[in-house]
């Protein structure tokens, strides 16, 4: 939870502000001096100052040395597809099988609740809906369903799935555009930090995770280096000081 106390409206600016941590809202009755944040740039993020001058020095000196690079450098990320309803839209392997799903009824995607990252072949056994590798006629790249698709739709308009919003306005509206298969994945909304995962599985992605795409001169080392080299201290710290939610289409 963030507080601020801003006041002096209309009047110039104090070019700087103070931030301070605290436990709980009785630690508001006491706080200490803070730390003294300049603004140089009204649009520029204030979020630097949850480091140590200490260690934004050292941060700052190995992106100026070339020793860390952003991520772009190596590619660019983007969200993955919006279908809607990604509680119907997804289905386990045990739903492919009940419903009789023909091949060109599915694409494999990866799961809707990334968590399952961590343990892929549970969710298999277990038969959950969240380790989905499979999706419906809804982003299938053929113009036509089986006859097990086509009762699928129908059911999904029963249930008011085409109305939804990101539904509605597509034609039709089980179609999902989807992207191209990234090369890694990335999470976001961590508890801790992004993590990088190589796409091994060769599956498309939806919007529960972000997809990235590597350049062709560094897609080879990269796919191998990046998860394991990004789980350092200041890759870490970078991605919580600058990490910025991506807009949709990004």
């Amino acid at each position: 939870m963030v507080l601020l106390l801003a006041d002096g409206y209309g009047q110039p600016g104090s070019g700087a502000f103070r931030l301070h941590q605290v436990h709980n809202a009785l630690g508001l009755q006491s706080l200490e001096p803070g730390v003294l944040h300049p603004v140089s740039d009204p649009a520029e993020r204030w979020t630097s100052s949850l480091a140590s001058l200490e260690a934004r020095g050292i941060y700052d000196a190995a992106l100026a040395n070339a020793e860390f690079v952003p991520l772009q450098t190596w590619g660019e990320t983007s969200l993955g597809a919006v279908t809607g309803n990604n509680k119907w839209f997804t289905l386990s392997e045990r739903d492919v099988a009940e419903l009789g799903l023909a091949e060109q009824d599915l694409i494999r995607i990866s799961p809707p609740v990334p968590a399952i990252f961590a343990d892929w072949n549970w969710g298999r056994r277990t038969g959950s809906g969240c380790v989905s590798t499979v999706q419906p006629p809804t982003c299938s790249a053929r113009s036509s369903a089986s006859p097990a698709g086509q009762e699928l739709i129908s059911a999904g308009q029963q249930l008011g799935v085409d109305s939804a919003y990101k539904c509605r306005v597509r034609s039709p509206w089980w179609r999902v555009p989807i992207l191209a298969v990234p090369d890694l994945f990335m999470t976001y909304m961590n508890a801790d930090t992004p993590r990088l995962t190589t796409n091994h599985a060769q599956v498309h992605h939806i919007n529960s995770i972000h997809g990235v795409y590597l350049g062709a001169d560094v897609r080879e080392v990269g796919r191998e280096l990046l998860p394991l080299a990004s789980l350092n201290t200041l890759t870490m710290l970078g991605a919580r000081l600058w990490a910025a939610p991506m807009e949709e289409g990004s």
